[in-house]
């Protein structure tokens, strides 16, 4: 994995990254801030609002433009495409908060500490049902349907998670429909409408490569993050027994020995902050990081080597300059 960066440096990349599409994607979050008016009235608009301020590189939606430009295409005629992601995403991060009973998301209260679970889960299911309802007739079809099974997926891993004792199999099963899933969708839908179906798969596979290699270094930052860089709590995998790749494979490299001593930090680690930082600490020392570091360099890297069957446009640049930003992202 590249060497840390500075945050100017990180929001510069990004910048860069943006570049082609940078005109829809300052459309897309305009879009965003008028979806949900506050005529609405209730809980709605005031929740929206305050998930959507909470900020977001805006991955999802920048994938989507990115690749029905790396496609031929004109991103303008994905932008709806890239709002419906953004807010099926924001949709999710809502439901996600109260399935881990998290207090904090990017640096303030999530929804679920400051209204509770029951508007989270209702908010959270209405924007999913705004998605479908306003968009419906831009969408078309097909898209529709890709950008459904991705919610499927996403609600299948959560149901299938295994908190302690994973295999690497099993984890990767997981992230696959936990993040990769909506990031594979996210660069489909950008690429059906002007391309073959073979720029389409080759975009899609791009995604779900990324996607993986996005959530192992996310696993990554949770163990060894910043949490004022973060804007939330570290160890939280830990404390709610939940085993990532760094340490799967920490404890399958260690011997005996090494092996107990780790167990008996990682069970002890949901109620005792002590032992989750012990334990993220051993598993460093076995190998872990480095490991779980590699992989996600390797799946960046074959994400890339998709791109190789494109045209050389800007936006597929820019697809490769992302899987590098992702890499090296602090939070």
């Amino acid at each position: 994995m590249p060497s840390p960066v500075s945050p100017t440096t990180r929001d510069q990349a990004l910048s860069v990254v943006t570049e082609p599409v940078a005109p829809e994607l300052a459309e897309v979050e305009r879009r965003l801030e008028t979806l949900i008016p506050e005529q609405i009235g209730g809980l709605v608009p005031i929740i929206y609002k305050h998930v959507l301020q909470a900020g977001g590189k805006r991955l999802r939606p920048m994938l989507t433009l990115l690749s029905c430009s790396a496609a031929g295409g004109d991103p303008a005629a994905a932008v709806d495409l890239a709002v419906a992601v953004e807010v099926l995403h924001l949709s999710s991060l809502i439901h996600d908060d109260v399935i881990d009973q998290a207090a904090e998301r990017r640096g303030q209260p999530s929804v679920r500490q400051r209204w509770g679970n029951r508007a989270s889960i209702l908010v959270g299911d209405f924007l999913v049902a705004e998605v479908f309802r306003r968009l419906a007739d831009d969408l078309g079809r097909q898209s529709l349907t890709v950008l459904a099974q991705s919610v499927v997926d996403m609600c299948q891993a959560e149901l299938t998670e295994t908190d302690s004792g994973p295999t690497e199999e099993e984890y990767f099963c997981n992230i696959r429909g936990k993040t990769a899933a909506l990031m594979a969708a996210a660069c489909e839908i950008g690429a059906m409408a002007v391309a073959n179906d073979e720029t389409t798969r080759v975009l899609r596979q791009y995604g779900e490569k990324l996607g993986l290699a996005f959530q192992i270094v996310d696993d990554l930052l949770d163990l060894y993050g910043d949490p004022g860089a973060l804007g939330k709590p570290v160890l939280q995998d830990l404390r709610e027994g939940h085993w990532t790749l760094p340490v799967i494979q920490a404890l399958r490299e260690a011997d005996a020995t090494q092996k107990a001593s780790l167990l008996e930090l990682l069970r002890a680690a949901p109620g005792d902050d002590e032992a989750a930082r012990a334990a993220a600490e051993l598993t460093a020392e076995l190998g872990g990081r480095a490991y779980a570091r590699e992989y996600a360099a390797r799946l960046a890297a074959e994400a890339c080597e998709a791109l190789e069957q494109l045209a050389p446009l800007p936006a597929v640049e820019s697809l490769r300059k992302l899987a590098s930003y992702v890499l090296t992202r602090h939070h």
